[in-house]
């Protein structure tokens, strides 16, 4: 029935799905492809060379007793947590394909490691869309320790794994032209697919909004926000973001209500992600028959959470503006050598700094116990 609502839509609204396709296409080609396919390439080749696999055993002490997973996983978290959707259901499934870990850890480890960019926090929403660099931190913050707390929670109700077999922690033999092939045809695959959802979804939400369908969802969130004393003007904010996560921090933004209120109903529609980039986020996983239910039954709990945590952080940080967090959001978001830093080297810099603290307490340990 909804297929076939779309598809009289598509015939009596061609205009709009024009459009709506081609704003997909430009996301895409112009901020997907550029900031998504080096890394999908980049961590293709280091999970296909076994380095990732080599390197796991040093983060066996942090992943297995906070998150009960293998320590091949760091790998997916420090990805995940830094270069933006959906490169931590790509990594997941990237570790399943190479068995470096088990599809239900695939499927745990994806719950909790998809996350904005911190780019995209900083700059896009942070200076582009509010105008305030000094509310980057509080975003950053907000959601990335969400997503991280719920992933020690999700840890809580699911077994130890067991210990990685030696075959994992080996480099591999194989020729360098074969991987390298590899590794660019399943990056290339990976962001074709993510480029059909996009487009798709954007081109849902221009058929949807040319009808007038979009207003019927407001209506439904007019109780609630009137129940927290919001404006009613963010209602069209968060039936944009239950579609695409984008459009409805631009709507949410461009309203008249209080900056606490915008950062509260972002840091929810962050969180929540959109059904844009969940059935992405799916799509990927199911390539490697990984469950999406984890990530799934998260997403509103990390909206919900991100807004909770935003609101103690707005009066701690932005009522007592620190001059460091405001030169470091500015720094990110005017500076083109500080944004390529951030983009191409942050990721790997996050998970070497890791494996150097670690193997430092190990061989601290060493020293007391002689």
């Amino acid at each position: 029935m909804v297929l076939l609502l779309l598809f009289f839509l598509l015939l009596t609204s061609p205009q709009a799905a024009f459009d709506g396709a081609m704003r997909g296409i430009k996301l895409w080609a112009l901020t997907l492809v550029p900031s998504l396919l080096p890394f999908l390439i980049l961590s293709e080749l280091l999970l296909s060379c076994g380095v990732v696999g080599y390197l796991g055993k040093f983060l066996e002490p942090l992943m297995r007793p906070l998150f009960h997973l293998p320590g091949s996983c760091g790998f997916g978290l420090a990805l995940g947590f830094t270069s933006g959707f959906p490169m931590g259901a790509s990594c997941a499934a990237s570790l399943v394909r190479n068995n470096l870990c088990t599809p239900n850890e695939a499927a745990r480890l994806a719950a909790f490691t998809n996350n904005s960019s911190p780019l995209f926090l900083l700059s896009a929403v942070a200076i582009g869309l509010l105008g305030r660099a000094e509310v980057g931190l509080i975003l950053l913050l907000a959601h990335y320790g969400a997503n991280f707390i719920l992933g020690l929670i999700l840890a809580r109700f699911a077994p130890l794994p067991a210990r990685q077999r030696s075959t994992a922690l080996s480099l591999t033999d194989k020729p360098l032209g074969a991987i390298l092939s590899q590794s660019v045809r399943q990056g290339i695959n990976s962001i074709l697919n993510i480029g059909g959802f996009v487009t798709l979804f954007s081109v849902i939400i221009a058929l949807l909004k040319d009808a007038g369908f979009l207003e019927i969802f407001n209506q439904l969130w007019q109780p609630l926000l009137h129940a927290l004393s919001f404006p009613a003007g963010t209602a069209q904010g968060l039936s944009f973001g239950f579609w695409e996560m984008t459009l409805g921090v631009q709507e949410v933004s461009l309203s008249h209500s209080s900056l606490l209120v915008k950062l509260l109903l972002i840091s929810f529609i962050l969180g929540w992600g959109g059904l844009s980039v969940q059935a992405q986020v799916c799509a990927i996983l199911a390539q490697e028959n990984i469950s999406g239910k984890y990530f799934l039954l998260l997403r509103p709990l990390h909206g919900l959470l991100s807004a909770l945590l935003a609101l103690p952080l707005f009066y701690f940080l932005y009522s007592h503006p620190q001059a460091v967090s405001l030169s470091f959001n500015q720094a990110v978001a005017s500076s083109p050598i500080v944004s390529s830093f951030l983009i191409t080297f942050f990721p790997l810099g996050v998970l070497l700094l890791t494996i150097l603290i670690i193997s430092f307490f190990k061989l601290w340990y060493k020293l007391l116990c002689r």
